[in-house]
């Protein structure tokens, strides 16, 4: 397999998060659909600890046929501001046009004793 730094990404996605003004349980879902399993893709969110920071320096896809989804939750403080990177790296299986990641951070606060949930970021990347 190859090291981050050996190919120059395919896709590469650099978004800031802004959490607001409550404690919230965030939640980071990458959904790869028809991207090949023999690809690659890294992750880091900084958290405000070590614990509360997604760091995947290089990771292989689950195997798939369609569809392929990784998550990660985690808990900010209120006001607190990161950034998302996730890069992506082809296999030796190029993906089908219709290949995309599509990538989705939600938070979720309680507020007078209920559970609600508010959409963070939400992108879609086709591969081309």
């Amino acid at each position: 397999m190859m090291s981050e730094g050996q190919l120059k990404p395919a896709i590469v996605l650099k978004e800031a998060i802004n959490v607001g003004n409550t404690e919230a349980a965030v939640t980071f879902s990458i959904c790869f659909q028809q991207i090949p399993a023999d690809g690659a893709y890294s992750l880091f969110v900084p958290g405000p600890d070590a614990r509360n920071t997604i760091q995947i320096p290089l990771g292989t896809l689950p195997p798939t046929s369609k569809q392929s989804i990784v998550s990660f939750q985690v808990r900010y403080p209120a006001q607190f501001t990161t950034h998302l990177e996730l890069s992506y790296w082809f296999g030796t299986t190029i993906p089908p046009c219709c290949g995309k990641i599509d990538v989705t951070v939600s938070a979720t606060v309680e507020k007078a004793a209920r559970f609600q949930e508010h959409i963070l970021l939400e992108r879609s990347m086709p591969i081309q």
